[in-house]
């Protein structure tokens, strides 16, 4: 017979142990801001989109609605959006690890394993290196529910948190909508299970459900999108097509080309499937080495280097565990037979988008920190009294762990382009409107709102008729812009390098990047 898991200092013991993660997060995060470029395009959108919520609303239910409200709330403590996006960097470093250690817990995981495990992730590339971070609230919202189906017992509530959480996950991860309909068979076969043994209580609970259920997607209506999810599709099938074939064309930019060259008007996954299949096979191929390969690097501490011998040893202790107890294994199958249909369900549709999409760090964020819960509660769970410890031992533990725990960037002052072009564009001052032709990803999130973002992978027709119409009167001329084909095959984009002076623009150096800045001289006019 198990012991009983809780101890009368658990919760004290517990408390303890979260904050030594937390100190181990500052001290890991600390300098962050000095060595972390600012990530324009997804990121940036989503800040965007938390601090307009309340003058434009919320954005589309495909694009993560509930991370903008999240930014919303944190920007209420950090209005200036350079110090927001540093913030939620740390955050969601941070937090992850802390959600991960308490669900552990809740699975009667031992302290130690649970703490280890949890510092792990907090050190582990997977964790500070994946951008964007949407991935990382995401996450935090399946532990959360992760969590709250520990505390369960019944199989139809189990069912009905797991539906919730999983709906929920998907206003951040549009792909999480199947984990959503997967619950729904949960939620039916346990009504069909538990239907005589239905409490007052049990119907109130189902109401509720029901009535959150339709509230959500009411309100913010479904999480899926055609037009997205061929993007997603059609730009990671690029970044394929370009390993294959050597080509210089960016799979991001240009990836309508790419698919139209092997996929002629298909605009949805399924046509291109029927179109070329063996080149979809080929694409899927490639991805499901990438699932299989790719998180050996991943879950690696920050201050290991990934060769050889630091994979033969991940690999060693990975297989090894599930070798020396498979008891443990068999009888925590049986004892959270109500828990792991949960788990999978939150597992299942990232590694249907690895190996439809792409295995990209994002996707297997979610898979690898949750495949790390299935091994610790298959292998951990039911600990017994000898790795439990007392308040002094967790200190004691907890200082070495704090010790030991790197500073991911420390001192490091690394160059940072895209923040040195804010500063820049900041430092001008301008006062009238800017229509700033660049594409990096959106410089004016953190301009002023007298700047007006023209993306150049809009331009269809010649560069001057595109000048012309956009008025536009600031360029920020990186590598993106210059190396889009858009440009580089437009005799008028050559033509006006070669004589903007003539036409009243002026070039200008931006420190710290590799970038120039070519403006109207008026615009610069005090």
């Amino acid at each position: 017979m198990v012991r009983a898991f809780h101890k009368p200092n658990s919760t004290f013991v517990d408390a303890i142990a979260i904050c030594i993660i937390l100190i181990a997060g500052i001290k890991f995060t600390y300098g962050l801001e000095n060595a972390v470029d600012i990530g324009l395009y997804d990121e940036s959108n989503y800040l965007y989109n938390g601090v307009h919520l309340l003058s434009a609303g919320l954005p589309h239910a495909a694009y993560a609605p509930l991370y903008a409200i999240w930014y919303f709330l944190i920007s209420l403590l950090q209005p200036d959006r350079i110090g927001l996006y540093y913030l939620n960097y740390k955050l969601m470093t941070i937090l992850p690890p802390i959600l991960l250690y308490i669900l552990l817990r809740r699975c009667k995981v031992s302290l130690p394993l649970s703490l280890a495990v949890s510092l792990f992730l907090l050190v582990s590339r997977i964790d500070i290196g994946t951008w964007p971070k949407v991935s990382h609230f995401a996450l935090l919202i399946c532990l959360a529910t992760l969590i709250l189906v520990s505390r369960v017992k019944s199989f139809l509530w189990t069912s009905a948190l797991a539906s919730v959480g999983a709906l929920l996950v998907a206003y951040v991860h549009p792909e999480y909508f199947l984990a959503y309909l997967v619950s729904l068979v949960l939620v039916a076969a346990a009504l069909v299970k538990e239907f005589r043994r239905l409490t007052r209580r049990d119907a109130a609970a189902l109401l509720a459900y029901g009535l959150v259920s339709v509230s959500l997607l009411g309100i913010l209506g479904l999480p899926v999108s055609a037009d997205r999810s061929f993007l997603a599709f059609g730009q990671h099938f690029s970044l394929n097509w370009v390993t294959w074939t050597g080509s210089s064309i960016n799979p991001w930019d240009d990836w309508e080309q790419i698919v139209s060259s092997n996929f002629g008007g298909a605009q949805t996954l399924s046509q291109a499937f029927f179109t070329n299949p063996s080149l979809v096979a080929k694409h899927m191929g490639d991805n499901v080495r990438g699932l299989v390969t790719r998180p050996w690097t991943l879950v690696l501490p920050t201050l290991l280097t990934p060769d050889r011998t630091s994979k033969a040893m991940e690999a060693i202790f990975i297989l090894g565990l599930p070798i020396a107890y498979f008891g443990n294994i068999r009888r925590n199958s049986v004892a959270f037979q109500r828990f792991l249909p949960v788990l999978g369900i939150f597992l299942l549709p990232g590694l249907v988008s690895a190996v439809v999409i792409y295995p990209e760090d994002e996707i297997l964020l979610m898979i690898c920190v949750l495949m790390g819960v299935l091994g610790a509660v298959l292998l951990g769970s039911h600990a017994v009294d000898p790795l439990e410890m007392t308040p002094k031992g967790v200190l004691l533990l907890g200082a070495l762990a704090i010790a030991l725990t790197p500073y991911a960037y420390g001192q490091v002052h690394a160059s940072r382009p895209i923040l040195s072009t804010i500063r820049f564009l900041q430092s001008l001052s301008i006062k009238t409107r800017v229509n700033l032709l660049e594409e990096d990803g959106g410089y004016n999130i953190y301009l002023s709102n007298n700047y007006h973002w023209v993306a150049g992978y809009n331009k269809a027709e010649g560069f001057d008729q595109f000048l012309s119409d956009n008025h536009i009167n600031m360029i920020v001329v990186s590598s993106d812009l210059s190396g889009d084909t858009r440009y580089q095959d437009d005799p008028e984009w050559e033509a006006f390098l070669a004589d903007y002076p003539s036409l009243g623009y002026v070039e200008m150096g931006i420190p710290n990047s590799k970038s120039k800045l070519i403006a109207r001289r008026d615009l610069l006019s005090p």
